[in-house]
């Protein structure tokens, strides 16, 4: 009669992992939850431009490049990756390729927008928000305090565009 009792236990026992492997697999953060961020963007406002290019998902990591032009020179340009972390997600950059700065994911709506803050708090931005609209916008949003300690605000509201290399 024991030995029947525990049998019956093991499907059960089988049935409850199932279950909360599963929710576990569903709460996991995944790079592919910013699928929706994948291929070149641009903005042009006056004589100046940015773009920023972002590859596919691959493994727990996305990569982009992001680049400002004005009057025909590059004036910024960045390197740029979402990771998975202990928290959730991180957004890195690497502004002109000096030493990284560090973002910790606050909030986000899957498939629609993300926004991080800086993990120091220095220097501009200290905020930056991702905005995507089905099927062709993207906005970036940089917030954060300039030099004089007065509030700033950069949003480029940038458009889907052909990422082929002229």
């Amino acid at each position: 009669m024991h030995f029947e009792e525990n049998t019956m236990r093991i499907p059960v026992l089988i049935a409850a992992l199932a279950i909360s492997t599963n929710a576990f697999a569903a709460d996991t953060p995944r790079a592919t939850d910013f699928k929706w961020m994948s291929g070149c963007w641009g903005y042009e406002s006056g004589g100046s431009s940015y773009e920023e290019h972002w590859l596919a998902p691959s493994g727990n990591t996305i990569l982009g490049i992001a680049h400002r032009d004005a009057d025909g020179y590059t004036r910024d340009f960045d390197y740029l990756r979402i990771v998975t972390s202990g928290t959730g997600f991180d957004f890195v950059s690497q502004p002109k390729g000096d030493p990284e700065l560090r973002y910790g994911m606050t909030t986000q709506k899957k498939g629609s927008s993300v926004t991080f803050e800086s993990l120091s708090g220095l220097g501009f931005p200290t905020r930056i928000t991702y905005e995507y609209t089905a099927p062709d916008s993207l906005k970036v949003r940089f917030e954060g305090r300039s030099e004089a300690n007065q509030p700033m605000m950069n949003i480029f509201p940038m458009k889907r565009k052909s990422c082929s290399v002229n």
